[in-house]
């Protein structure tokens, strides 16, 4: 990581985001990973294809931690995050270090 939370960060996937921004969703994306894996991985599915429809109570969970907006849509920055924090398919879904090395 680099020297304070204004710098920016440059994750696997190329995108660049602050760096508290990026441990502000991570630990969300751990905490939601152990609470709802069902959230967690509809989470993914939406950040891969944004024409995904979630299943269940999933937007509502995903809105109430600030993951998605009220409409369902997700900011590009917890995007980039997504995508270059979760691996693998169905439920092999997994957290990886977002951090481009």
């Amino acid at each position: 990581m680099s020297q304070g939370p204004l710098d920016l960060v440059e994750l696997r996937t190329g995108a660049k985001v602050f760096e508290a921004t990026l441990v502000a969703i991570t630990v969300s994306l751990e905490d939601l990973l152990r609470a709802n894996f069902t959230a967690f991985y509809e989470l993914v599915e939406i950040a891969r294809n944004p024409n995904h429809k979630p299943f269940g109570n999933a937007v509502t969970v995903l809105h109430e931690r600030g993951l998605l907006d009220e409409d369902g849509q997700m900011h590009d920055t917890i995007r980039d995050v997504v995508l270059a924090s979760a691996e693998g398919e169905g439920t092999r879904l997994c957290l990886v270090n977002p951090v481009a090395r």
